[in-house]
């Protein structure tokens, strides 16, 4: 076009998309819980921040929550450069990010917080050689099935021991705090190998 008046027009032609350069995902909302799944978008991109509609590979997952994963652990399974699926983290964390990643090139999603799951075991801290008749401190802590501290447990929990007997016989509701008992107990059996069980009665156990 001159500018005066006089105009030329190409023919249609198809404009592919360049190479793969970064990812997008989409907002995750706050919080999620850990152990459950929930909804995550990623969409593959060129420089020029063209949806990369051919995208096929395999891009690798993974998250900030602490020492915890992602599952699953990659996705392969696009549709117009487009991956939906279902996620799960398994630890708890504030400002968790997702990372998609596929020969350096990344994508991170937005800050979020994975709150524990509910209650499903105890956890009884290390405790190494005692003396029977000698008290000794342990900590019993109520976890999610994936081990996070779960919150506000403070119930009165029965304690037994594989070798003679155990007092107290239960934690009591006092001594809890932020869902972890800390006491002092006494053994009288002696022996090898000797363990403390703590068991709500309602399914909910940890040695």
């Amino acid at each position: 076009n001159d500018g005066s008046g006089h105009t030329g027009v190409s023919n249609g032609f198809n404009v592919n998309p360049g190479a793969l350069d970064h990812f997008t995902i989409g907002s995750v909302s706050s919080p999620q819980v850990a152990g459950t799944a929930f909804s995550v978008t990623i969409t593959a991109y060129d420089a020029n921040n063209n949806v990369k509609t051919d995208y096929t590979g395999m891009a690798t997952l993974t998250c900030t929550a602490g020492s915890g994963s992602i599952a699953p652990g990659s996705v392969s399974s696009w549709s117009s450069g487009v991956a939906s699926l279902l996620v799960t983290v398994s630890k708890t964390g504030t400002g968790v990010s997702i990372t998609a990643a596929d020969s350096g090139h990344t994508g991170v999603s937005n800050g979020f917080n994975v709150n524990p799951g509910a209650f499903s075991k105890f956890a009884i801290g290390n405790i190494g050689a005692q003396t029977a008749g000698t008290a000794f401190s342990i900590t019993v802590t109520a976890q999610d099935a994936n081990g996070n501290t779960v919150t506000g447990y403070s119930s009165s929990v029965p304690l037994s021991v594989s070798v003679g007997t155990i007092s107290p016989m239960s934690t009591g509701t006092s001594g809890w705090s932020g869902s972890v008992w800390s006491g002092s107990v006494t053994l009288t059996g002696a022996g090898s190998g000797v363990a403390i069980t703590a068991n709500d009665g309602s399914g909910h156990t940890g040695v």
